[in-house]
């Protein structure tokens, strides 16, 4: 394939896109042999809203007093700082960027199984 070749392919992609293809049916085939998904957005949606209830009845629950310890501890995990390729870093600083790495393995954890 040459230059000339590409630019025609490129092209004829690019401009054929907005168009339909049949296929006879093929597309609808391929999808109907995948597995249905582990995780459906219900489901998804259902955890998200019953999270955000469940904090909700915390919050309400325990507020004050439990913001007020949050704060404290918030505040003397700031004073204390551990040593991380020599140089010091607070621990909840550490502690979130541990956390943050947690949540992002554990988000794609199905995502890269055979």
């Amino acid at each position: 394939m040459n230059l000339d070749d590409d630019e025609k392919l490129n092209r004829l992609l690019r401009d054929d896109a907005q168009e339909y293809v049949d296929d006879a049916g093929f597309t609808a085939r391929v999808m109907d042999t995948l597995p249905a998904s582990r995780h459906p957005a219900r489901r998804r949606a259902g955890l998200v809203v019953g999270a955000t209830a469940l904090s909700l009845v915390l919050v309400a629950t325990f507020g004050r007093a439990a913001l007020g310890s949050l704060v404290v501890l918030c505040s003397r995990l700031f004073e204390i700082s551990i040593p991380v390729a020599g140089t010091p870093v607070p621990l909840a600083a550490f502690v979130l960027c541990a956390l943050g790495c947690v949540l992002a393995v554990w988000s794609v954890r199905g995502e890269f199984r055979a």
